[in-house]
């Protein structure tokens, strides 16, 4: 039973980045003189994000709910938070390396950025993996995994402030932007992360 549920979540969060991905596209391309479609890509952003966070605190509280320790807690944290970063970084290639969108000069290196932490999360999910599978709790691995959703839940907070103050939200409103797609993709994941990550806070604290 444990098996078929973690097959649907998967399922779930398959399904939701595949047609947000596309819609995200859809809608990016089809903004030039039409600025509805700025208002659309905003709204999938933020409704794709809110549904991550939504399946992956309930894939948090089913875990507890089935018994699982700090450890396997953590491995679930990170791989879902893993998962938002690798939908960011897709969407970026998707909107500037297909050329959905004219050249943004620094989608690369936020691609990069994602990447990275993305991969991050992955790592940790894969040693604490490994501690779980030996039968023991490895106390320095649980706490840099604390560490790194501390971290991750303050970052994504400043991001959020700092789009919306700067009001980069509202660049899709003028043509000569090319980086809006971007920011709504930022704004809307840092919003998934912090979420998530302060979630997992509670369920380990």
């Amino acid at each position: 039973m444990e098996r078929d549920v973690s097959k649907l979540a998967l399922v779930s969060w398959m399904l939701a980045i595949a047609i947000s991905l596309a819609l995200l596209v859809v809608t990016a391309a089809s903004r030039p003189g039409n600025v509805a479609m700025g208002y659309a890509h905003l709204a999938v952003s933020g409704a794709s994000c809110l549904l991550f966070a939504l399946l992956a605190i309930r894939e948090l509280r089913n875990a507890e709910r089935s018994g699982a320790n700090r450890t396997a807690l953590a491995v679930h944290s990170a791989r879902l938070i893993g998962a938002v970063w690798s939908w960011a970084a897709l969407a970026m290639v998707l909107t500037y390396g297909f050329d959905v969108m004219p050249a943004w000069r620094e989608w690369k290196a936020h691609l990069l950025a994602m990447l990275v932490i993305a991969s991050l999360c992955y790592g940790v999910a894969v040693l604490l993996s490994r501690s779980a599978a030996s039968g023991r709790d490895d106390e320095t691995l649980l706490k840099l995994a604390r560490l790194l959703a501390i971290g991750q839940l303050a970052a994504m907070l400043a991001v959020m402030v700092g789009l919306a103050v700067d009001g980069h939200m509202r660049r899709f409103l003028t043509e000569r932007y090319v980086d809006w797609p971007a920011k709504h993709v930022m704004f809307f994941g840092a919003m998934a992360i912090a979420a998530i990550s302060a979630a997992s806070l509670k369920k380990r604290s």
